[in-house]
């Protein structure tokens, strides 16, 4: 599987083999400092093989939304086989389920939808808040490990978060370059920046979808950690992820990724979110239910 010239490695992981009809082999030519498969990754690959099976009058369908859940981690290095159930073709929709295999177990699956683009006389958004930091008052992520501070959320996010350069750019609400209070941190730390490092190649709308896909599972199941600094940093985990989009999507420019957390109880989180472009628009939302043990087992 050779990568087009010019591509980054980042970019390299949305590219697919097909294996045969409905099946497609995902790679991970850039690895992350991470023991097992980012979730990004399952989601973003789950999403360009249910696209490749849109075929004919449908094949200028874009994912309106995807819902997965993850069953099982996956090894960095060894390719994920991905199984397309083409379970409907309408006029305006069309659903997908995908299974992501390893050595022949379950480790991801969800359900993708498509939709025909459509005009309607029904438009609003939530405005981006005024109250968001600038991305330039904050530290670039591949500092944030030598910034993490004494509290247990602000620690296990820049263990998570150091990894990504220079393939990602990241600039997160917790570490501006002055430091913040207690009291800031909740307030401050559910805004998040992320855009891909480097330009990308493809102009294919679904792949810049794909790539919204893989950025909006980066921190956001941190945001239970915030309501609870004062106890022991619990192990995280995301149990499920979903993404809806609202507007045309164009992933090479910075992403504000605003994260809460409503609720969290018996040892499970959930957090929502809204993804928004430089210029305001509302362009995708989260939601994504973590998993949250002081055991070494989750």
């Amino acid at each position: 599987m050779g990568a087009d010239e010019g591509k980054s490695s980042f970019e390299q992981v949305f590219d697919l083999e097909k294996v045969k009809e409905n099946v497609y082999r995902g790679h991970m030519p850039w690895y992350p400092v991470l023991v097992n498969t980012f979730g990004g990754q399952f989601v973003a690959q789950a999403m360009m093989a249910a696209g490749r099976t849109l075929e004919g009058a449908h094949s200028d369908k874009l994912v309106n939304s995807v819902h997965g859940y993850f069953i099982h981690s996956g090894s960095l290095h060894k390719p994920i086989i991905y199984e397309v159930d083409r379970i409907r073709d309408g006029n305006n929709y069309s659903t997908r389920s995908v299974t992501a295999k390893q050595d022949g177990t379950s480790l991801f699956c969800c359900l993708v939808s498509f939709q025909r683009e459509k005009e309607s006389p029904m438009r609003h958004q939530v405005e981006m808040p005024a109250d968001a930091p600038d991305k330039d008052d904050l530290i670039p992520c591949e500092e944030f490990a030598s910034r993490a501070t004494k509290f247990a959320s602000q620690k296990q996010i820049a263990k998570i978060l150091s990894y990504p350069a220079p393939e990602i750019s990241c600039r997160d609400g917790l570490y501006p370059v002055k430091p913040l209070s207690v009291e800031q941190i909740a307030r401050q730390g559910k805004y998040f920046y992320v855009k891909p490092a480097k330009a990308l190649v493809s102009e294919d709308r679904l792949l810049h979808q794909c790539v919204v896909a893989y950025l909006s599972d980066f921190r956001l199941c941190f945001a239970t950690l915030l309501h609870h600094q004062h106890l022991p940093r619990p192990r995280a985990a995301s149990l499920d992820h979903s993404l809806w989009f609202h507007a045309p999507v164009k992933a090479d420019g910075w992403l504000l990724h605003v994260m809460e957390s409503p609720v969290s109880s018996s040892n499970r989180g959930l957090n929502l979110g809204r993804i928004f472009t430089e210029d305001g628009t509302l362009i995708a939302s989260t939601a994504q239910e973590g998993t949250y043990r002081p055991s070494s087992k989750l």
